[in-house]
């Protein structure tokens, strides 16, 4: 088992796929195998597994030369996401006349200003503008283009027009949501903690969560209630089982003594019938696929330990799914059950044994679970533990009460006992509030765990869970200890400079032994988020870096200056710098008047242009670092006038960020000549509508025989000079090559 479970993980690891044909030559070692090494043939298997996968979903993915724009008809099949005047919806095309291979491909789009409602189900017709699902390749961020092949996303974009709307009977589930739904928000209303909460944890929506609300179940540890997961899913089952036994019970004394499995099959239908109405999520599946292996030992009479099904249901998990492993929630979930089963393994006193078992459970959690929080979130709360041991056992009550008290109000219009326990669920709410409150002294943010760090600190929980001697178990607090030291970043003689990926706009970090300093940040969105949050902050604290000594803002436009303020909210800042130093949204001082400064013998000095500057792009700021080796200019988005006005005040460069993401209004050829770069950077989105970079530019820039970079391409690009091997450019799509990123 453990050896398929292998053959699945390596696979996931490589950076390219064979061809599925090619498993017909493992057919061959296959019986080879069988003679001689029967032990590795699950291995065989798990390869096999996973490259059939991974190479279907590849096959289906929109590709480049398919992208643009097609009319289609097509089915929503997911829930409708209606945010800030945008709705956002899959689609699966039924056919296109235009492009009959885009028949069965799901889309993921945006629909901006729509005119109509629509919901799931409905059929639509329309023009839709589409292209491979893309995402930003940064250290530490989220990989958009693996959770797309996961989720079976073939390809994003928008819906440019609609010409009809067939409205469909909903399907059942679809209704019973739908229905759930507008119960709630009419009954509560819309912004309603009490709505939101009870369709998050009936139907698994978490669209109705308010900012306010996620910062209070961060703060005491309780974000884990609220999305639909292993937890809800043990709940049912437990529900499911304690039923079963009624019923068993029930007829035992009616005479009936057959169904002793029955309590396994109720906990098993109960499970399944709360993952359909919770959409069939990828987590609620991976939870119900362990449950089911669980039960199926009792089922089928498999005379296994409790740790022989654990690998199994890991195995039947990742053959559903083989990229899981990939997945936080995946690691949070078995560590979760390994450690309910070790603990159950455990000897307590008769008396306390439920206590201790429960006090002890949380404590494990809490020590196993953490190094994986401080590496995807950076914060931690001591008041988890305590927190939870209460809020676990009311989740307990509330799940099998709201289930009832909602169908009693949604089919018997009988809604009292919803009522009362939207009472409760109020009360709740309040007490993880002051809770919040109580506890913000035992709350502490801003420690990024590496994965090096998460693998110390994992180390250190199983030596203080284990039962081992008290001076072994001291061991893991200095293991705990050396994974919370603070990280550093790489020490570097000279200077270097990050281009992260933030699509369509501009962040650059660059950094010398002491200090550092960020150009730019992304656009913001409307939904509230931005670049910075999405690709920067990531890489930034992957990277190590915990303050900034400056922030330059080079112009107001929202693709450099987007998410200023929540640079501010994120990390330490301690000057900030701007051409448009009003117009930012920030207090900053104008770069034009900084005078040049130098950091650890790198030279840093904004270019002032004697052009008139009478628009936003030509008042960037222009920054040049340069070393006794190597050197580096930002133009921001300025123009050509710009360009020429500052010809005389330049010196040779060893990299160029082509000014305004490659538009043909920057980047002249004076300003190539007189530079003379030996590496061009690009910053653009991927498949712009744009056209970024211009082919003017590229055409200008390859005939100087420059070397070209781009983030759409390449991901984040990093540039060094450590002063001995020379000006060293590098990728992140080239360092950490995965099969499903989206090759060039």
């Amino acid at each position: 088992m453990i050896a398929y479970i292998v053959g699945i993980f390596l696979v996931g690891l490589m950076p390219t796929l064979v061809p599925t044909a090619t498993l017909l030559l493992l057919l061959p070692a296959s019986y080879l195998i069988w003679n001689y090494y029967p032990k590795l043939l699950p291995l065989l298997l798990g390869i096999a597994v996973a490259v059939w996968f991974g190479n279907t979903q590849l096959d289906s993915r929109i590709t480049e030369l398919e992208a643009g724009k097609h009319h289609v008809m097509g089915k929503v099949s997911s829930p409708v996401v209606n945010k800030a005047g945008v709705v956002r919806f899959n689609l699966e095309v039924l056919r296109s006349h235009s492009t009959p291979s885009l028949a069965s491909r799901k889309l993921m789009l945006s629909w901006y200003q729509p005119d109509r409602s629509i919901t799931q189900n409905d059929i639509i017709a329309g023009e839709v503008s589409i292209k491979p699902p893309h995402g930003f390749a940064n250290p530490g961020g989220f990989d958009f283009e693996r959770w797309a092949l996961v989720n079976g996303i073939d390809g994003v974009g928008y819906l440019r027009n609609v010409d009809s709307v067939i409205e469909q009977q909903a399907a059942p589930l679809v209704w019973i949501r739908q229905a759930i739904t507008g119960l709630l928000q009419q009954r509560y209303g819309e912004a309603s903690q009490v709505s939101a909460t009870v369709i998050a944890l009936l139907i698994g929506d978490k669209q109705y969560f308010n900012e306010a609300t996620w910062q209070v179940m961060r703060a005491t540890g309780t974000v884990h209630l609220v999305v639909v997961s292993g937890l809800h899913i043990g709940i049912c089952v437990a529900v499911g089982w304690w039923l079963g036994r009624a019923v068993q019970s029930l007829l035992i004394v009616l005479g009936v003594r057959r169904f002793y499995k029955l309590p396994a099959v109720t906990a098993l239908l109960v499970s399944g019938l709360y993952v359909a109405l919770a959409g069939f999520s990828i987590p609620t599946i991976r939870a119900w696929a362990m449950a089911a292996v669980f039960l199926g030992g009792w089922l089928l009479s498999w005379g296994s330990t409790l740790w022989r099904r654990f690998w199994a249901s890991m195995a039947v998990v990742l053959s559903i799914q083989p990229l899981a492993f990939w997945e936080a929630g995946f690691w949070l979930s078995f560590s979760a059950v390994a450690i309910l089963i070790y603990l159950s393994e455990q000897r307590y006193e008769s008396r306390s044994r439920w206590l201790a078992m429960a006090w002890r459970s949380q404590v494990a959690i809490f020590l196993v679970i953490t190094p994986f929080l401080l590496h995807l979130f950076g914060a931690l709360t001591l008041l988890s533990p305590i927190v939870n041991l209460a809020a676990i056992p009311f989740m307990m009550l509330l799940l099998p009460a709201l289930f009832l008290s909602t169908f009693l109000a949604l089919i018997a219009d009988f809604p009292s006992p919803l009522d009362f326990v939207a009472s409760g669920l109020g009360l709740f709410w309040q007490a993880l509030h002051w809770a919040a409150i109580q506890g913000e002294k035992l709350q502490f943010e801003g420690i990024y765990l590496s994965k090096f760090d998460v693998a110390l600190a994992l180390f250190g929980s199983a030596l203080l869970l284990l039962p081992l001697a008290s001076q072994t178990r001291f061991i893991g607090v200095i293991f705990w200890f050396l994974a919370l030291q603070p990280s550093k970043p790489a020490p570097v003689e000279r200077f270097t400079a990050k281009v992260f990926d933030v699509g369509q706009g501009t962040s650059v970090l660059i950094t010398t032994s002491d200090h550092a300093l960020l150009y730019d940040t992304g656009r913001s969105y409307k939904s509230g988020s931005s670049a910075f949050l999405r690709a920067v902050l990531p890489g930034l604290q992957a990277g190590g870096t915990q303050s900034l000594d400056k922030l330059v803002i080079s112009h107001a436009d929202n693709d450099h200056a987007g998410g200023a303020q929540h640079v501010l909210d994120s990390i330490s800042v301690a000057k900030i710098e701007s051409g448009m130093p009003g117009d930012i949204g920030v207090a900053a001082v104008s770069c034009h008047h900084v005078q040049p400064w130098q950091w650890n013998g790198v030279q840093f000095r904004y270019l002032v242009s004697s052009a008139s500057l009478d628009n936003n792009n030509d008042r960037s700021c222009i920054l040049e670092v340069r070393s006794d080796t190597c050197s580096l200019l930002l133009t921001g988005d300025a123009g050509q006038a710009v360009e020429r006005s500052l010809i005389n005040e330049l010196y040779p460069s060893d990299w160029l960020l082509l000014g305004h993401h490659g538009s043909k209004t920057s980047t002249s050829n004076a300003l190539l000549d007189q530079l003379k770069p030996v590496a061009a950077i690009v910053s653009a989105g991927y498949m712009n509508p744009y056209h970024h970079p211009h082919p003017s530019v590229m055409q200008r820039v390859t005939q100087r025989e420059i070397q070209v970079w781009r983030t759409d391409h390449h991901g984040m690009i990093t540039l060094r000079d450590n002063g001995v091997d020379g000006c060293l450019a590098s990728s992140w799509r080239e360092s950490w090559p995965r099969y499903w990123s989206i090759s060039f």
